[in-house]
């Protein structure tokens, strides 16, 4: 089980970073931590493409100190939206 599953306090937590940092770049329609993801998979949904091809640039290989990870990023787009992703 990962830490996240283990402290529901640290995933609301990383939820609030998250939103906290990527929140600067532009408005979020959604940020999800999947709690049960050995990786500790976070996605972050934007209003709009722009912010999230440059939270990708700005986390992208990112050292997440924390948790003692690294952050890797990519856009996602969906048919008739301009959401992109952060995973």
């Amino acid at each position: 089980m990962n830490d996240n599953a283990a402290c529901p306090s640290c995933a609301e937590e990383l939820e609030k970073d998250v939103r906290s940092e990527c929140g600067k770049l532009g408005p979020i329609e959604k940020v999800r931590i999947f709690k049960h993801n050995q990786e500790g998979a976070v996605t972050v949904r934007f209003k709009a493409i722009e912010p999230a091809q440059q939270c990708v640039a700005l986390m992208n290989g990112r050292w997440a100190g924390k948790v003692g990870r690294w952050v890797g990023g990519w856009v996602a787009t969906r048919t008739g939206g301009g959401a992109g992703s952060l995973g």
